[in-house]
Parts: C-alpha cells; sequence; structure tokens
C-alpha cells in the first residue's frame, strides 16, 4: 500500500499553536497583539481574507504560531487547505471547540494522504503533523476514521492490472481475518446457480473471473445493517460503452 506518512503526533514537544480566527475576530485579534506582531504583519501586506494562513514569527526569528482565518468554524474542509502553507512541524490548533477539532484532525488526515505504491512522490520539505490530545479530541477515533479512508483510497487508486477481482477478494478476506470477520465467495459460473446472472454476464468475458464478496462481520444479536457495492475493476470484460471522460470518473465508482 501507499507510504503513508503519519501525520498524527501525541507528543506535544515543540508544538506550535495555530489560532484559528473568524474574520470578524481579525480587527480585535489585531489590537492585542505585540508592537513587533502587528508592524511585520504590516510590512507582509497581511489582510484579513478567507482561508488566509500566516506565521508569526519572534523577534530572534522563530516561528511562534500560526494564524488560521475563517468564515466558519465549522466548515470541515476548510481546515485541510492549511497544510499546504505551513513548514514543517507539530502543530495543534487553538479556540476549538471538541467537535471542531477532531473535523480539523479529519480534514488534517485526509489532507496528507499520498498514493505512492508505484512511484515517488515530490520529496516534502519536512513532517507537518497534528498533536492529539485527549482532552482535544479521542485520537483513537480519528486515527481508525483517517486509516480506514486511505485504505479506501489506496483500493481506488490501484489500476486495474493490479486490482483486479481476485486482488480485490483477497483485500476483503484479509479484512475479515484481522477483524475476526468472515469472507464467503462466489465466482465465475457458481454466480448463475446462486442467482446472479448480471454479476456474471458483465464479467465474464475477462480473464480473471467475476465474484460476489460477501463479507460480514458482528454478533448476530446486533442491529443488523446490509452495504451494497460495485466493486468496479474496470477490466472486467464488460463494453465500454461510456465516452473517455465518462470513463475517467468511473474509479470513483469503486469508492
Amino acid at each position: 500500500m501507499s507510504d503513508q506518512t503519519n501525520c498524527f503526533s501525541h507528543s506535544k514537544e515543540q508544538v506550535i499553536n495555530i489560532f484559528v480566527l473568524l474574520l470578524s475576530q481579525w480587527s480585535e485579534w489585531l489590537e492585542q497583539q505585540s508592537a513587533f506582531t502587528q508592524s511585520w504583519i504590516q510590512a507582509q501586506s497581511i489582510s484579513p481574507e478567507p482561508l488566509g494562513c500566516f506565521i508569526l514569527p519572534r523577534e530572534e526569528g522563530s516561528i511562534k504560531a500560526a494564524v488560521l482565518l475563517l468564515e466558519d468554524k465549522d466548515c470541515f474542509w476548510e481546515y485541510a487547505s492549511v497544510l499546504g502553507k505551513l513548514p514543517a512541524g507539530n502543530y495543534q490548533f487553538q479556540q476549538l471547540s471538541r467537535e471542531q477539532y477532531t473535523n480539523a484532525a479529519i480534514a488534517w488526515g485526509l489532507e496528507s494522504y499520498r498514493f505512492t505504491q508505484f512511484f515517488s512522490s515530490k520529496k516534502e520539505t519536512g513532517i507537518k503533523t497534528l498533536y492529539l490530545s485527549r482532552e482535544s479530541v479521542d485520537s483513537t477515533w480519528v486515527e481508525n476514521y483517517v486509516a480506514a479512508h486511505c485504505y479506501i483510497r489506496d483500493l481506488v487508486n490501484r489500476p486495474a492490472n493490479d486490482l483486479d477481482p481476485e486482488a480485490l477478494a483477497k483485500e476483503a478476506m484479509l479484512l475479515a481475518k484481522a477483524y475476526d470477520g468472515h469472507c464467503n465467495l462466489i465466482i465465475g459460473n457458481d454466480l448463475l446457480e446462486a442467482n446472479y446472472p448480471l454479476i456474471y454476464a458483465v464479467g465474464k468475458a475477462s480473464a480473471v473471473a467475476p465474484r460476489l464478496i460477501d463479507l460480514t462481520w458482528g454478533s448476530v444479536e446486533h442491529p443488523k445493517i446490509t452495504l451494497v457495492g460495485k466493486g468496479v475493476c474496470f477490466d472486467n470484460g464488460g463494453l465500454d460503452i461510456k465516452a473517455s471522460g465518462g470513463m475517467a470518473l468511473m474509479r470513483k465508482d469503486m469508492g
């Protein structure tokens, strides 16, 4: 899978605060800053604008803090914009509720994703981590949530010659084994006997037989939730009836 750098930290060592301000708070906040900070902001021609992000230096030149300007602190994806505007370091958000910090952490984790299984990504200038404290967020939940999404992104990004129906079924079996689930496969001609003629018809011309993946997990006492997905692997022997632009977006069908 991809070389996913751990983007979260559990160490408060050398943490850099990111002060999250609403645009409406800019004037009041600026008045409370030191003469040096006010002069520096003026010299850099920094003005309040949505998704604005900048570093505040100390007088000796080291990083003092960062500032992120938002129109709405509850907007999930706006927090992702901060990553590309920060130098390497260990950061934590300030002036956010627990729910807002959770959203910010998820956005940070998903924005950090890189798929590098078949190529090396451009080297980053350094690692950017987000400090997750027990007081600010349920770190285990956040890390599991981000890891699950990155795992699915890896599957979506793998091309058909690497992730065919057989390889996708193996991934499902590995998941079942890792989390005490059960995986049952119905493959090829067995699909007809099990009354799944359309799955068979779509993939029958492929060199890799089509299959239904039945992954179950949990206790029989729990409420039953069933999710049905296409599991599209592209090179499945079906006819290409879409224009090229439509095929380029087909990758999202699998996700």
